[in-house]
């Protein structure tokens, strides 16, 4: 009997130390998260291309902050013939301009603020004279028109303690969700060649003026052909599963020539492309596609981007599959290939990773992708988009085939 109490008393203490230990880790757990800063950002919706003040805070843990610490968040600034569809660069020279961007403490202590990266996106807020006290706050303030292509922005942060420390990224990275405007485009799109009878289908696309997807849209069309015995339906009111896009299936032309769709909400109006309707099967048949568009996948574009790494005229903020399912879904194209710089930091794991992608979006029959890369070479040479139809062929850069001549001699040796 004795030895059975004494049992239980074991088994007692042994759950009891059980406890005691979760609660402790659960402690030392607890403590450790609350060192973690956190970065907020308010709005966290936007319209695509409107003027925002964003108000950005980072709120420190246990450890506070001493001087020579502080945050660095990145937005996405492009340049030339993109620069319009991105952020406004943040700047700290005139508070009447766009892209302005100031800082302050939470107990008054002074922000200095410093721009920097390969397109001036990236903002350094660093405490000067004195330390904020566990619990503090960094807040910063832009005010410029936010980028014009929707996606879900997740802004990249990082933060150090002190000037002595490495800096850090937060746990969660804050996030801004950029919306479409109102359906301004209608887009309509049928095959180039066909037979008389011959099925098809006519994909209608709503857009914004920006050529986002408009993912609301919920207008009646109605349909005319210059066929008068074409088979098609009368009407069709868009629900918001269609998310802006419908497909209309089991379409014919009867008649031979050039026919072609009109298409009508009774405000925006659509017309498709001419069909070349045979009473034979067409020899060839025509597709369109877009084989030069850049994304920078593969070269870091998932973090911050302190230097140029030489893919990205978007800011290293676009993937391969984004761009892929934009040409595929919204534009409707039959074929298509990123075609990345040759730059150092892709001709290698950038490359694997890019036909990777290119083989998952190929769909025989439907949709065809190549892979490609530009060939980047001095001006007198020019810029080349190098398509292979075969996976597992190498990047010939201009690192070491700097003339055409050079190029085209590996060509033949490969």
């Amino acid at each position: 009997m004795a030895h059975t109490e004494n049992h239980c008393s074991l088994g007692e203490l042994g759950l009891m130390l059980m406890v005691l230990c979760c609660t402790t880790a659960t402690i030392l757990y607890a403590q450790t998260m609350d060192n973690e800063a956190r970065m907020q950002v308010q709005p966290d919706k936007a319209v695509a291309g409107s003027f925002q003040k964003l108000h950005l805070a980072l709120t420190l843990g246990n450890s506070g902050m001493k001087a020579g610490g502080g945050v660095r968040f990145e937005l996405p600034v492009a340049y030339l013939e993109t620069g319009p569809y991105f952020w406004d660069a943040p700047q700290t020279r005139s508070r009447e301009s766009r892209g302005y961007v100031s800082a302050s403490a939470s107990n008054g202590a002074t922000v200095s603020i410093t721009t920097s990266g390969p397109r001036g996106g990236i903002v350094e807020c660093v405490l000067r004279d004195r330390p904020l006290p566990p619990g503090g706050k960094i807040f910063i303030e832009y005010s410029g028109n936010v980028q014009s292509i929707c996606w879900q922005l997740s802004i990249r942060t990082q933060w150090r303690q002190s000037a002595e420390d490495e800096w850090r990224r937060v746990k969660e990275y804050p996030e801004m969700k950029i919306l479409p405007e109102p359906s301004a485009i209608m887009l309509v799109v049928t095959p180039a060649d066909l037979r008389v009878g011959e099925e098809f289908e006519m994909a209608v696309v709503l857009m914004d003026k920006y050529g986002n997807r408009a993912t609301d849209y919920l207008g009646t069309l109605s349909f005319k052909s210059s066929d008068p015995g074409a088979v098609f339906s009368a009407s069709y009111s868009f629900t918001q599963g269609d998310s802006g896009v419908h497909v209309f299936a089991g379409l014919r032309y009867q008649t031979a020539g050039f026919q072609r769709f009109d298409v009508s909400d009774g405000g925006l109006k659509g017309r498709c492309n001419y069909t070349e309707v045979s009473n034979v099967s067409p020899r060839y048949r025509r597709y369109f596609g877009d084989t030069h568009f850049h994304t920078g996948t593969g070269i870091g574009n998932k973090e911050f981007a302190p230097r140029d790494l030489g893919g990205d005229h978007r800011g290293q903020f676009i993937t391969e599959e984004e761009a892929y399912k934009y040409v595929r879904d919204v534009m409707r194209l039959d074929f298509a290939s990123a075609s990345e710089h040759d730059g150092r930091q892709f001709a290698d794991s950038g490359w694997t990773e890019s036909q990777r992608i290119s083989d998952s979006f190929l769909h025989p029959g439907r949709f065809t992708t190549f892979y490609a890369y530009e060939w980047t070479a001095a001006p007198h040479e020019g810029h080349h988009v190098i398509l292979y139809k075969e996976k597992g062929s190498k990047v010939l850069s201009r690192f070491d085939y700097p003339t055409k001549t050079e190029l085209w001699n590996a060509f033949d040796r490969q």
